[in-house]
């Protein structure tokens, strides 16, 4: 959930070798003292942002206090890691008691359709659920997981089903500075990050480097703009159980009212898929979840072309 890692999804292996120890908090962007993740809209000097990032026609259409608030949500992109960092135990259990949560991430993997071997990238892993996702899906494959929160990566490395899991700490929006080489992925995994970045395009344009001729990705995402009842939904059950429980259990509410606030902002379904059209992937397609997600969070998946 990235610049930034992948936002609390309910409310975003081949070789031995792990990075990422405390030391390498370095590695991801410090959270700016005058942007709270919760903090007020800020100055039309920065507009050019969220214009940018969400897109000039649509942009264009909306009032200056809707400019305000995109553009506010940009700045805020930048706090998760750090927020990440501070609550990265209660995080993971939380998305665990997500019915639903870690069969839609199998369902993503497995709808990747890679070969056994496959080498898999899994950008904004997080504390490395769905990286299992990926190592139940492909056990013979060589993974690695990347992710701008140390302290999600600490987590993960501790967990065993993920100990041949290479971990690096780094930017999504720009994961070959992290050491990751272009066009050496059959295929990645990006779940609940791509909402999180703050250019999607120039992020979407470097992930695609990295993916061989040919290769897959899937991004796992919220996605609810297209349907008036999905985002109904949504904004109840984040508004009554998300955020109400997760200010509860990590004592503060910060990172899920953000939550709230980026998937409302994120590109509906075909907004999406244009714009992975547009990036240069094809084969672009979506697949829906089941549950009370369905409609709300999808597989969205493409290809590099040979």
């Amino acid at each position: 959930m990235s610049t930034v890692s992948r936002s609390a999804p309910w409310v975003q292996p081949g070789t031995p070798v792990l990075i990422a120890s405390p030391s390498t908090k370095a590695c991801m962007r410090k959270p700016s003292t005058s942007a709270p993740i919760d903090g007020a809209p800020r100055e039309n000097g920065h507009f050019a942002l969220a214009l940018r990032a969400n897109g000039a026609s649509q942009a264009a259409e909306l009032p200056v206090s809707s400019l305000r608030e995109m553009n506010d949500l940009q700045l805020r992109k930048t706090q998760v890691p750090g927020e990440f960092d501070r609550i990265a135990l209660r995080y993971d259990l939380l998305n665990r008691l997500n019915p639903g949560y870690r069969k839609h991430l199998h369902w993503s993997a497995e709808r990747m359709e890679l070969a056994r071997n496959a080498n898999v990238l899994d950008l904004c892993c997080g504390t490395g659920l769905s990286t299992e996702a990926l190592v139940d899906a492909y056990p013979e494959a060589t993974i690695t997981g990347l992710d701008a929160s140390s302290g999600m990566l600490e987590l993960a490395k501790t967990k065993p089903q993920l100990e041949r899991v290479r971990f690096v700490c780094g930017d999504a929006m720009n994961p070959r500075s992290a050491g990751l080489a272009p066009a050496r992925y059959d295929g990645v995994l990006m779940a609940y990050g791509i909402r999180n970045m703050p250019d999607p395009d120039l992020c979407l344009g470097r992930i695609l480097e990295l993916l061989k001729p040919g290769g897959t990705i899937a991004f796992h995402e919220y996605s609810v703009a297209d349907s008036r009842v999905s985002r109904a939904i949504w904004n109840l059950v984040a508004g009554t159980i998300i955020i109400p429980f997760g200010a509860l259990t990590t004592g503060s509410s910060k990172l899920f009212r953000y939550l709230r606030s980026s998937v409302n902002h994120f590109d509906g379904v075909e907004a999406f898929k244009k714009r992975l059209l547009a990036a240069g992937f094809i084969d672009v397609r979506e697949e829906p979840m089941d549950g009370w997600q369905r409609g709300i969070v999808h597989t969205f998946l493409a290809a590099r072309p040979q």
